[in-house]
Protein backbone atom coordinates (compact mmCIF):
# COMPACT_ATOMS: atom_id res chain seq x y z
CA UNK A 1 0.00 0.00 0.00
CA UNK A 2 2.81 2.53 0.75
CA UNK A 3 5.43 0.90 -1.63
CA UNK A 4 7.55 -0.26 1.95
CA UNK A 5 7.05 -2.49 4.71
CA UNK A 6 6.80 -1.05 8.47
CA UNK A 7 10.00 -2.30 9.48
CA UNK A 8 12.09 -1.69 6.34
CA UNK A 9 16.07 -1.51 7.13
CA UNK A 10 19.16 -2.88 4.65
CA UNK A 11 21.52 -3.98 8.09
CA UNK A 12 19.65 -6.95 8.98
CA UNK A 13 20.77 -6.53 12.61
CA UNK A 14 19.16 -3.27 12.38
CA UNK A 15 15.63 -4.89 10.63
CA UNK A 16 15.57 -7.36 13.20
CA UNK A 17 15.65 -5.11 15.83
CA UNK A 18 12.69 -2.66 14.88
CA UNK A 19 10.49 -5.81 14.07
CA UNK A 20 10.98 -7.03 17.67
CA UNK A 21 11.28 -3.44 19.50
CA UNK A 22 9.95 -0.96 16.69
CA UNK A 23 6.82 1.62 16.51
CA UNK A 24 4.84 1.01 13.49
CA UNK A 25 4.70 4.43 12.03
CA UNK A 26 2.72 4.86 8.62
CA UNK A 27 3.81 7.97 6.74
CA UNK A 28 1.83 11.31 6.91
CA UNK A 29 -1.02 11.52 4.39
CA UNK A 30 -0.59 15.07 4.13
CA UNK A 31 2.69 15.49 3.18
CA UNK A 32 3.13 12.08 1.17
CA UNK A 33 -0.58 12.89 -0.57
CA UNK A 34 -1.16 9.52 0.07
CA UNK A 35 -5.09 8.33 0.81
CA UNK A 36 -5.30 5.80 3.47
CA UNK A 37 -8.55 4.80 5.80
CA UNK A 38 -8.43 5.09 9.63
CA UNK A 39 -9.81 1.07 9.15
CA UNK A 40 -6.28 0.14 7.21
CA UNK A 41 -4.01 1.49 10.22
CA UNK A 42 -6.06 -0.58 12.31
CA UNK A 43 -5.93 -3.75 10.47
CA UNK A 44 -1.88 -3.33 9.76
CA UNK A 45 -1.30 -2.91 13.96
CA UNK A 46 -3.66 -6.08 14.48
CA UNK A 47 -1.65 -8.22 12.13
CA UNK A 48 1.72 -6.79 13.52
CA UNK A 49 1.08 -7.78 17.07
CA UNK A 50 4.04 -9.16 18.45
CA UNK A 51 2.30 -11.49 20.84
CA UNK A 52 0.66 -14.01 18.41
CA UNK A 53 -1.58 -15.10 20.53
CA UNK A 54 -3.51 -11.72 20.86
CA UNK A 55 -2.77 -10.92 17.01
CA UNK A 56 -5.96 -10.48 14.76
CA UNK A 57 -7.07 -13.77 13.40
CA UNK A 58 -5.11 -15.67 16.18
CA UNK A 59 -8.55 -17.01 17.91
CA UNK A 60 -10.40 -17.68 14.35
CA UNK A 61 -8.27 -17.52 11.18
CA UNK A 62 -9.08 -15.81 8.25
CA UNK A 63 -12.90 -15.09 9.05
CA UNK A 64 -11.79 -13.73 11.96
CA UNK A 65 -9.59 -11.45 9.58
CA UNK A 66 -11.87 -11.04 6.93
CA UNK A 67 -14.79 -9.90 9.90
CA UNK A 68 -12.57 -6.71 10.33
CA UNK A 69 -14.08 -3.14 9.64
CA UNK A 70 -11.62 -2.73 6.63
CA UNK A 71 -13.11 -5.59 4.66
CA UNK A 72 -16.43 -4.12 5.15
CA UNK A 73 -17.12 -4.13 1.61
CA UNK A 74 -15.70 -7.09 0.06
CA UNK A 75 -17.82 -10.41 -0.57
CA UNK A 76 -16.62 -13.44 0.28
CA UNK A 77 -18.30 -16.51 -0.92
Amino acid sequence: MFGQTPFFNRNRKLLESKIKHGRIVFPDRAQYRIDYTDELVDLVKQLLIRDRTKRLGAENGMKEILSHPFFADVSVA
